[in-house]
């Protein structure tokens, strides 16, 4: 937060108790069944009245959800709008699909802002944000794997590893 704290400082924003914005941010996780099911018959047929009976055993975990909601609020005019946000939300959502979990990564880069999320199918996904104007490389290891990556200025860029 502290990092956010100062960019946005950096940019000419600037916290305040009387602010005319307010973000509200709000996080949920739940669970949902998965859906994944053994299936049982048992049926009569043929020039007889038939009897059918069918049923499924739920297999594996139930799936885990993450929701994530910003309100960016207008305190004078008590309306809720919508921003650019939008966007960088289903742009994660896109790539960080449902089941994935946050693992640990590290940059040297202290300006560029990154999460990874390992996804269910296996696929490791990288999350880049250069909240600089100008135009940085840093290098991507990934075990003996070096890969020299660029990112423009004030962008967002994914990296499926």
């Amino acid at each position: 937060m502290n990092a956010l704290n100062s960019k946005m400082q950096e940019k000419g924003f600037s916290r305040s108790e009387t602010a005319g914005l307010q973000v509200n941010v709000y996080t949920q996780e739940y669970e949902r069944d998965n859906r994944s099911r053994v299936g049982l018959g048992l049926g009569g047929g043929g020039g007889n009245v038939g009897v059918g009976v069918s049923g499924g055993i739920p297999i594996g975990k139930m799936d885990t959800y993450m929701e994530l909601t910003f309100d960016f609020v207008d305190i004078e005019k008590d309306e809720v709008y919508f921003t650019p946000l939008y966007y960088i939300m289903a742009h994660f959502g896109k790539y960080a699909r449902p089941g994935a979990k946050r693992i640990d990564f590290q940059c040297s880069d202290n300006s560029l802002m990154t999460t990874a999320v390992l996804n269910q199918d296996g696929t490791v996904v990288l999350f880049v944000l250069n909240m600089d104007n100008e135009t940085k490389q840093f290098v991507l290891k990934k075990g003996n794997e070096t890969t020299q990556v660029s990112i423009g200025g004030s962008a967002l860029q994914s990296i499926i590893l």
